[in-house]
């Protein structure tokens, strides 16, 4: 069975930003950005786009894959409201602030590993209080079930992940996704980094390792300071 990630992970639909869950303290420390502690301006559409990443950033094997984005919309519905309204909800917000926003999608082959990267621009002081209220948000969802406009059932579960820490503030969750006899995990990694916000998942069947995304957020991470900075 071919994977579209659009298709598959229903939720995504209405995060343009952040997500993620709770600090785990034995996770490693990575090294902290340059831009770490410091109330950034917010960066530029231009600055944003030349942070994204590449195919010339990821491993052997990855192309542009344009259907991979976090925008993908199946018209689902789901048995938590809630947490449908708090991805929804923080989208809005975040787009009424007129806040320049930039992604890109890639994937390893035909059933993955799939990349989805987004980038959002605010001040530092914004971009801070955006995450905390979106991570605190999402930690309340852990599962739900999503409806396509067909019937077909999506059972989606939310939890916290080991992972490094990179940048100004960083969350981690790992997402299952069970549709029909398709099991879909992902790596779903939020950083904050100044005044830039960084949602990234990383996606496989059944799964991806956590090593594998934790090299691509570390590259993810580097570009945004360079670009920003």
């Amino acid at each position: 069975m071919k994977v579209r990630p659009g298709a598959v992970i229903g939720l995504v639909a209405a995060l343009l930003l952040t997500g993620c869950g709770a600090k785990d303290s034995a996770a490693p420390k990575a090294k902290a950005s340059a831009s770490a502690s410091r109330s950034a301006p917010a960066p530029t559409e231009a600055q944003l786009k030349s942070a994204l990443l590449t195919v010339a950033d990821l491993p052997a094997g990855y192309k542009v894959d344009p259907s991979a984005s976090t925008a993908d919309d199946d018209g689902a519905t789901s048995d938590n409201p809630a947490c449908t309204d708090t991805f929804k909800g923080f989208e809005k917000a975040t787009l009424d602030k007129d806040a320049p926003h930039v992604e890109a999608g890639f994937t390893g082959g035909e059933n993955g590993p799939f990349l989805i990267q987004s980038l959002v621009g605010l001040d530092g002081d914004e971009a801070s209080e955006e995450f905390a209220l979106f991570r605190d948000s999402l930690r309340k969802c852990t599962t739900w079930t999503e409806t396509d406009r067909d019937g077909t059932k999506t059972t989606n579960t939310l939890a916290p992940m080991a992972f490094a820490k990179f940048g100004d503030d960083t969350e981690s969750m790992k997402l299952t996704l069970n549709k029909l006899t398709l099991t879909v995990t992902a790596n779903f990694i939020v950083v904050r980094v100044g005044g830039t916000l960084c949602v990234l998942m990383h996606l496989g069947v059944p799964a991806v390792a956590a090593a594998d995304t934790e090299a691509l957020v570390r590259k993810a991470t580097e570009k945004i300071d360079r670009a920003t900075g």
